[in-house]
């Protein structure tokens, strides 16, 4: 969620002329004699809803803006993996990373880590109906704040987190691991000496900026015995091909919103 506001006021009075204007919606400031002060500014906010009002006769002028938008994002994986009982299965949805490493000589070689959701699993058949399945999820993010420098090469650090454990589950039963929980919360107050620690009129000479980033990692593991197809039959349809819009009604969903109940299109409802 971000919720934002800006306030640009200035007022003259007898050749006097006062004002307070957002960060950077100033352009410039011109002063005449015998006719006063004029200002040259932008919206405070160019993107969002602005109130404006000004008076000729007073030589009075205010923009205030206001905005607040909402922002969800889903990411959603659902591969399939096929193992022998006792081999282990993994799967990585990321990518690496070049790391210099110095090396004798004054020689520099590349190593490539590895980052993003990955799983790796290993399960193990005890009877037709029972799985051992041994579970090692896996989220990682590049973390710039954190950055180290090699050879003059700024290289990011990784933040991780990670599980592992095993659980024995009936065919088609599944799992669920939960509570892998990152959260960010970021903090940035740009404020006009003394004016800006006003009680309530210090609201408008200043500027906070608070972004708090929840993530969870999720994951679902189902465990199924399966045999080899017989030859020549037919292969059944991925879940992708299930649930994607290849040819969705794109009119009627731009045109009625909410209201229309035809899915995006490449998307399922």
């Amino acid at each position: 969620m971000l919720k934002q506001i800006g306030f640009n006021f200035s007022k003259g009075s007898n050749g006097f002329a006062f004002g307070s204007f957002a960060p950077s919606s100033l352009n410039k400031a011109t002063f005449t004699p015998g006719q006063g002060t004029s200002f040259d500014s932008t919206m405070p906010i160019a993107s969002a809803f602005n109130l404006v009002f000004g008076s000729v006769a007073h030589d009075l002028f205010a923009d205030l803006s206001l905005m607040e938008s909402n922002n969800l994002a889903r990411i959603l994986a659902e591969p399939t993996l096929v193992a022998l009982s006792g081999q282990s299965a993994s799967f990585l949805a990321g990518g690496e990373i070049p790391v210099p490493v110095p090396q004798g000589l004054g020689t520099t070689s590349i190593e490539y880590k590895p980052y993003g959701v990955g799983l790796t699993l290993t399960p193990t058949v005890l009877s037709p109906q029972r799985i051992a399945l041994k579970i090692a999820p896996e989220a990682s993010q590049l973390d710039f704040v954190h950055a180290v420098t090699v050879n003059g090469i700024s290289v990011p650090a990784i933040t991780t987190r990670r599980a592992d454990t095993t659980v024995e589950l009936g065919d088609g039963e599944s799992y669920v691991i939960g509570g892998l929980i990152d959260r960010e919360t970021a903090s940035n107050v740009d404020k006009v000496p003394v004016l800006g620690d006003l009680p309530v009129l210090g609201a408008f000479f200043k500027r906070l900026n608070y972004s708090q980033s929840d993530k969870e990692l999720l994951i679902i593991v189902s465990p199924h015995l399966v045999s080899p197809l017989a030859k020549g039959a037919a292969l059944p349809s991925t879940p992708g091909e299930q649930s994607e819009q290849r040819d969705a009604p794109v009119w009627r969903s731009l045109l009625g919103g909410a209201a229309s109940h035809d899915a995006a299109p490449g998307f399922s409802k």
